[in-house]
């Protein structure tokens, strides 16, 4: 195979770098509006050969922390609200709720992110245009249907009708990453760019939490000492400019989220070929 994907590229650096940078910038500027100076006063004195590599690892480990955690709260959130583009893509209806979830009381971080999510997206559309989304013609939607139940079929002898409503997804996006050299770079850079943003976002809600956390404290407080709340313009400025700029990446990792969705499907479609095949089914692979 001519080209293989450098499992640590720029791209993956700069995806966990830069959102763990901008947590931590938001960290001190908090601590710095509290009467607890003590840890910006240590980094201050730090020797700046100390400090920027300090600052980088922290920055890339806090990245790393923030993709576990938007991973399991803003992309399953929006999974539960909009499904697996995969599957929007190819006309598939999904059904959100499973039996066991059904009869469950919704869990309450899944109803906050689903919260934040929702308002997001509401928020974005104001400002898109009232052009349809993109979406593939329906007979070559079929056409690409058909294709992959062959794929099953003859790369798994998997031959049930219902493969594609179950899971089909990750199966083809392997057989991309061995077989489409031409798409591959393509592919991965979508991943990054989704992952980008999907950190980013989480990184980016932050402020507007420790606003919202900070003045509640305030005005219990002040009602405690029987004094009245004075409106700070600077952090409810902060608060807005927050929740938007969530909004804006929460879009971007849709988009992007949505073009890797689309990306590998088109490059399976126009690349495997069951008439003549390139490569070594699975059954073969496992025969040798």
């Amino acid at each position: 195979m001519p080209y293989k994907q450098n499992p640590f590229s720029l791209y993956d650096f700069l995806g966990y770098l830069l959102p763990g940078a901008l947590l931590i910038a938001t960290i001190l500027v908090a601590l710095g509006q509290t009467d607890n100076h003590d840890i910006l006063i240590q980094i201050k004195q730090t020797k700046d050969t100390y400090l920027i590599p300090l600052a980088l690892i922290t920055s890339y480990i806090a990245g790393h922390i923030l993709g576990i955690i938007s991973s399991i709260t803003i992309e399953s959130s929006h999974l539960r609200r909009k499904g697996y583009p995969s599957k929007s893509i190819l006309n598939i209806q999904e059904n959100s709720q499973t039996e066991d979830e059904t009869h469950n009381f919704p869990r309450l971080m899944d109803t906050f992110f689903d919260a934040h999510t929702y308002l997001a997206h509401n928020i974005m559309r104001i400002f898109q245009s009232s052009r349809k989304e993109n979406k593939i013609d329906a007979a070559l939607t079929e056409k690409i249907k058909e294709k992959i139940k062959r794929f099953f079929k003859d790369e798994y002898s998997y031959d049930q009708t219902d493969i594609i409503e179950k899971e089909h997804f990750h199966a083809i996006y392997h057989f991309c990453v061995e077989n489409t050299p031409n798409h591959l770079p393509k592919i991965q850079n979508y991943v990054a760019l989704y992952g980008l943003m999907r950190n980013t976002a989480l990184a980016a809600i932050v402020p507007f939490w420790i606003v919202v956390t900070t003045s509640m404290i305030e005005s219990y407080n002040a009602a405690q000492q029987n004094v009245s709340v004075t409106f700070s313009h600077s952090k409810a400025a902060i608060a807005i400019l927050s929740f938007f700029a969530f909004s804006i990446l929460y879009y971007g990792f849709t988009k992007f989220y949505r073009r890797f969705s689309l990306e590998v499907i088109m490059a399976f479609s126009t690349c495997y070929k069951p008439e003549k095949k390139s490569h070594l089914s699975l059954k073969n692979k496992i025969g040798k």
